[in-house]
């Protein structure tokens, strides 16, 4: 069945990887302008990620060994990549903080996030989205994800984290490296920041995400069915999101 969704989507890859927005990021200014739209895909990776493990490995204060401990180490591994990863200097940050500081080094504007993290934490995601001024092109990016997350599907998280995140951003990043027009002397932070997961989703995480799918779908038509359509549904929401960015570009 991984190979059968791998064939459906490609069409939805294909519109991701090619997209003419990269195309048009020729400036820092562009650049900025960009980062400081695509930072909530940032941090809306760190909530599926985080839905993942309340459903996989929920704590208690008495431990008992996991049912699934090949699930376990993939969940405990990106857990420690995303969120103590190195950074150009050896010390440990996660990644969502990584980009922040790659978004300062090129001038963009880091407030509008930061408010957005600390209300969302106190108040909640959807009353925050209708509390700030957020670019409309990351309000409808993150609604979608966040409709999937309080759905609570676990085989449903599981295919938009694998071919919607893990397995489709490597070939994006490559993409994005390979056409904008901004080089990595100009903004090394976000080169290092997409470096990094072309190597660690392409070459680990990626992998690793279809076991997982593999291991919530099991033998289960209906939830290979609907793993599918959630993968092309999540690449459908990317696709909207630069789409969105490159209309609001000036």
């Amino acid at each position: 069945m991984i190979t059968e969704i791998r064939t459906e989507i490609k069409p939805h890859n294909d519109s991701v990887e090619n997209h003419s927005l990269y195309s048009k990021i020729n400036s820092k200014n562009d650049l900025a302008f960009f980062m400081e739209r695509h930072v909530f895909a940032v941090l809306d990776f760190m909530s599926l990620l985080s839905a993942l493990k309340r459903n996989l490995l929920p704590s208690d204060t008495f431990w008992s060994p996991r049912e699934d401990n090949d699930v376990s180490r993939f969940i405990n591994e990106i857990t420690l990549g995303e969120e103590s990863d190195h950074d150009l200097n050896g010390s440990f940050i996660s990644h969502f903080e990584l980009y922040l500081q790659a978004m300062e080094e090129v001038g963009a504007d880091t407030s509008l996030i930061k408010k957005f993290t600390s209300l969302a934490k106190r108040n909640g995601v959807r009353p925050t989205l209708e509390s700030l001024d957020i670019p409309n092109s990351s309000k409808k990016f993150i609604t979608d994800t966040f409709n999937l997350i309080e759905e609570n599907s676990l085989h449903k998280i599981a295919a938009s984290f694998c071919f919607g995140r893990e397995k489709s951003i490597p070939i994006m990043f490559q993409s994005i490296l390979d056409k904008i027009g901004i080089d990595e002397i100009q903004a090394p932070k976000f080169y290092y920041y997409i470096k990094r997961h072309i190597e660690i989703d392409g070459e680990e995480h990626g992998p690793m995400s279809e076991n997982l799918l593999t291991s919530t779908c099991k033998d289960n038509s209906n939830k290979w069915l609907e793993a599918k359509e959630t993968s092309i549904s999540s690449l459908k929401s990317r696709k909207r999101l630069w789409d969105d960015i490159e209309l609001e570009l000036p």
